[in-house]
């Protein structure tokens, strides 16, 4: 049973989902997620999705706070 559910939200899923609702406490676990999962995530994937997003809700800041978060884990 365990096995069922493994796969089933890959975590790019989920930061977009987080970003998306753009609370403190997501913005928080987005930045603990890049950093356990930093080379697995498909940064291609997660770029386009938040820039739709960012553009069909009219917030910018959903993509420009997902730059910040890339840059601090990078350096």
């Amino acid at each position: 049973m365990e096995n069922l559910f493994k796969n089933a939200f890959r975590a790019e899923d989920l930061i977009i989902q987080k970003a998306i609702a753009g609370r403190t406490k997501d913005w928080q676990d987005i930045e603990g997620i890049v950093i356990e999962q930093n080379t697995a995530l498909n940064r291609e994937y997660l770029e386009d999705w938040m820039t739709q997003f960012a553009d069909v809700l009219e917030k910018p800041e959903i993509f420009t706070q997902y730059q910040t978060i890339l840059e601090h884990v990078i350096n």
